[in-house]
Order: structure tokens, then sequence, then C-alpha cells
């Protein structure tokens, strides 16, 4: 993969600006009246995201069904929120999108989308080990379904001294397969 971003999203012709209002928020003049503006977008997000936290968290269980609360999940969404701003610069909300639309037409489009794609890759922090420790932990885990909660058979009383050993052995390789999997 290139590491240019603009590689990745391809800047659309440059349009005017329709109004003065995104005028101003695109070349950030005004920066008092914009950074109130800024906080009160900040606020109603985090409001809207607090009234909707149950049902969003409720929608991420249902993608990934019988992970535990809390665990590595890499389930998430980029929600698209529609705000419409007033002659004063108050935002309103208009409507939450789940699956927002990511086609630009004008630059500003072009690069708030593309510094909301870049951000939310970021906050991923994905790395290759990542990906090999998941496909070992899920290959132990099918494991432990197909041979039992663990592969290595109960002794009985009776049993021989190299089936001990033999016991002993097959105890500390599960064991180091399972450390070596969680790291």
């Amino acid at each position: 993969m290139d590491d240019n971003p603009d590689k990745l999203f391809p800047t659309p012709s440059d349009q005017p600006l329709d109004s003065d209002i995104e005028y101003r928020l695109y070349h950030q003049e005004d920066l008092p009246c914009l950074t109130a503006c800024s906080a009160l977008i900040h606020e109603l997000v985090v409001k809207t995201i607090i009234v909707a936290e149950p049902h969003v968290l409720h929608a991420y269980r249902m993608c990934r069904p019988g992970q535990p609360p809390g665990s590595d999940s890499v389930c998430f969404e980029v929600l698209g929120f529609d705000i419409i701003l007033d002659r004063k610069l108050k935002p309103w909300l208009l409507e939450i999108n789940r699956a927002p639309s990511f086609g630009t037409d004008q630059k500003i489009d072009h690069d708030v989308k593309k510094g909301v794609l870049l951000d939310a890759l970021k906050l991923l922090n994905i790395r290759a080990s990542d990906k090999k420790r998941n496909l070992a932990q899920q290959k132990a885990e099918a494991q432990r379904r197909l041979y039992g909660h663990g592969s290595v058979k109960k002794l009985s009383a009776a049993s021989s001294d190299w089936e001990k050993q033999r016991h002993t052995l097959e105890r500390r390789r599960e064991e180091l397969h399972i450390n070596s999997t969680s790291v």
C-alpha cells in the first residue's frame, strides 16, 4: 500500500465554496467564533452519543456474537452527523447516518472526509502481529471446541509411568502453545 494519503483520496476539482459560513469555516477566519462553534458541535455530538450508546452497543454486540464485553473486538463504525448551523452559528442536529457517504464533489468535502478516514484508521492501530495473534487464537479456540476444553486427557490412578510422563509433556506443550498465542 502506498504511504501517500493523497493518492488514496484524489482531490476533487476546486469549486467555489457555497456560503460565507463555509468559507469562514474552511479558511479558519474569525477563530474565536469558530472555537465556540466547534465546542458547541463537540458538546452536541458527545451528548447524542451518550443518549444513543445503549442502542449502538447492542448493534455492535450483534455484529460480534459470543464476544464478552471488553474483549478485543474490532467492530466499529464511522457515524455521520448531519448538523446545520443557524445564523448565530448554533449547531442543530438533523440526523445521524450509520453508513455515511464518502463521495466528494467539493474540496472542503474531500478534506473533511479524508481526515475522518485517516483518523479512523489511526485509531484502529492495527499491526501485522495483531492479525497473526488473532489467527492463532482462533485456531486454539477451534481446537478447544473440537477436542473439548483441554486437549490433554485426564489420567486414571492406574496409569503407567510412561502414560504419566506423556501426560506431563502434553500438558506442558499445550501450556506453551496457549502462552505463545497470547503474546
